[in-house]
């Protein structure tokens, strides 16, 4: 129960869309998110510094790969990947991307970018696989795709907390101007939406990531069909909210209402079950 208010609480588009999955599913699901939550947590939180959030992290990835472990969520967590056979590098990698966190992030360009991401979202694409008992291996590229894709959409949305954290995601290639440090950035306003505006880039190279998972997604057994399509496109709908209104990022934090939920899941179950969803690959 606890992992199932944590998913509701913390990640709205994704719970709304898991009520498509079947129970045991859903249950796994919610073991996968806490797990992931917890390192994400650990990395973030006010109540370690660095250094002991390192210990933490390395302490964690240590008991993933002893298989064994006191802490209920990472106990929880080891049951489901010896349960589904997943094998420990995927979430030690996950680990190892979210740790990088812990030092300063400035990224160059969009390599830089896509490889954190996998680190910290792809792996997760690939362990949902695990949970869907996708078998057809050509597939597991398209769940690393939507994986990064979705990343990118955090990372979009959450332009202004990462960057009071001293993490600049948004590589140098799509800035259209150059800062020397946060704060010089932080307190001018005309460069506050030149950053704004050059996040939209970034969007726009997302969107091209969530067309090719897309192709995968189409693949998929209905009953998975719906939910990933669901979660993908309640996720690019943050995304195109950000590019009717950059500035937002800065002042608030963008969501999907529930009537455009509502709205969404309608046209993503029509695209999922007619015929031409091959040649309509948009809502």
């Amino acid at each position: 129960m606890d992992n199932f208010i944590s998913l509701k609480k913390r990640s709205k588009s994704f719970f709304w869309a898991s009520f498509f999955f079947s129970k045991n599913e859903t249950d796994q699901i919610n073991i996968l998110y806490s797990f992931c939550r917890l390192i994400d947590d650990i990395s973030d939180s006010n109540r370690f510094d660095k250094k002991t959030s390192k210990k933490i992290l390395n302490k964690i990835k240590i008991e993933i790969i002893n298989k064994k472990s006191n802490e209920i969520t990472v106990k929880n967590f080891i049951k489901l990947i010896k349960f589904l056979n997943i094998d420990e590098k995927i979430p030690c990698e996950l680990i190892d991307g979210v740790k990088s966190d812990l030092k300063k992030v400035n990224f160059t360009n969009i390599r830089e970018l896509e490889n954190y991401s996998y680190f910290v979202a792809g792996t997760v694409g690939l362990m949902m696989c695990s949970i869907m008992k996708v078998k057809k291996k050509s597939l597991y590229k398209h769940a690393i795709e939507l994986g990064i894709a979705m990343q990118i959409t955090n990372i979009a949305r959450d332009l202004r907390e990462d960057l009071d954290r001293a993490r600049i995601y948004l590589p140098e290639t799509f800035r259209s101007f150059k800062f020397k440090n946060v704060e010089e950035l932080r307190n001018n306003k005309t460069k506050i939406n030149l950053f704004c505006n050059d996040n939209v880039k970034l969007i726009l190279y997302s969107d091209v990531v969530y067309s090719s998972a897309r192709q995968g997604i189409y693949q998929l057994p209905m009953k998975h069909r719906i939910p990933i399509m669901l979660a993908s496109n309640l996720y690019q709908e943050i995304g195109k909210k950000i590019i009717r209104n950059p500035i937002n990022v800065w002042n608030t934090r963008v969501y999907v209402s529930f009537q455009k939920k509502i709205l969404i899941t309608i046209k993503t179950i029509l695209i999922c079950i007619l015929p031409l969803h091959k040649k309509k690959n948009n809502i």
